[in-house]
């Protein structure tokens, strides 16, 4: 159920209690979203909505967070032949971004 007058999304858990199946393509993440999330990470308390199963989530995506000091930095050299760069930004831009290193030649994940 949608309430729209106080921009709340009411959920409830499928009968089967079974993960819906997606086709395998990641969708496009906008920049607003990309945004919010970061500032997540900054918080020390979690929201008190998640289950057990997404708490342990997303402390991991804060440790990750925290270890490779992404407030501070967003390229980072984990060896001599592997550099990871967190763009911060939306899907479109993170794109964008990983076509420059393909046409400069560079091997890039995205």
């Amino acid at each position: 159920m949608i309430d729209d007058s106080n921009k709340v999304i009411l959920v409830q858990p499928a009968p089967e209690a079974l993960a819906p199946i997606f086709g395998g393509e990641g969708g496009e993440v906008h920049e607003r979203v990309m945004a919010e999330m970061r500032s997540l990470y900054f918080r020390e308390r979690m929201s008190l909505y998640l289950d057990e199963i997404a708490k342990a989530l997303f402390a991991e995506g804060q440790k990750t967070f925290s270890y490779y000091n992404l407030a501070e930095k967003l390229i980072i050299a984990e060896d001599k032949n592997r550099t990871l760069i967190a763009t911060g930004v939306g899907t479109v831009k993170t794109n964008t971004f990983g076509i420059s290193f393909w046409v400069l030649q560079v091997h890039l994940e995205i």
